[in-house]
């Protein structure tokens, strides 16, 4: 394993994902939101170990919740599972296919937001979770992609 090209993509993906977060995300629709920090998170996550996605989750909630303004430790918890969660899934062994990759970004998220949800709940619950769905919806779609992209800047640090 090559550590510090794992951190480099890591923290390059956050750069850009945090970048884009705050200066498109709101701009690109005005029912459903891409959450580009879960993107980048379920991407990275797709192609590194359980605890390389947890602390990749803890940081992508970290550039979150500081980006936001809001409480970190709700946004770090809720992406740290999200991630794990995420790293776990490649154990399952079930295929590369594109569809596999924009399902799992899509839980991913619906993860790490349900999980948010229960530790700082919003005021109008069904609202939030008909967003969370159709953010879900968005960032399968961009996974995929970003997953591509990933995968062959870590190609050979996790083998």
């Amino acid at each position: 394993m090559k550590p510090v090209q794992n951190i480099a993509v890591l923290a390059a993906l956050l750069l850009v994902a945090g970048a884009l977060q705050q200066s498109l995300a709101h701009r690109v629709s005005e029912w459903f939101r891409p959450d580009f920090l879960l993107v980048a998170l379920a991407a990275y996550g797709l192609c590194a170990t359980r605890s390389q996605g947890a602390t990749g989750g803890f940081l992508a909630g970290v550039v979150h919740g500081g980006l936001a303004g809001a409480n970190l430790t709700h946004y770090a918890i809720s992406r740290c599972v999200a991630g794990f969660l995420t790293s776990w899934s490649r154990g399952l062994n079930l295929g590369e296919s594109p569809w596999l990759v924009g399902v799992a970004g899509a839980l991913c998220t619906l993860v790490a937001q349900t999980a948010l949800m229960f530790l700082a709940a919003p005021p109008d619950i069904p609202r939030y979770l008909g967003a969370t769905i159709g953010t879900a919806v968005v960032d399968g779609a961009l996974v995929v992609p970003t997953y591509a992209a990933t995968k062959r800047l870590l190609a050979g640090t996790n083998r």
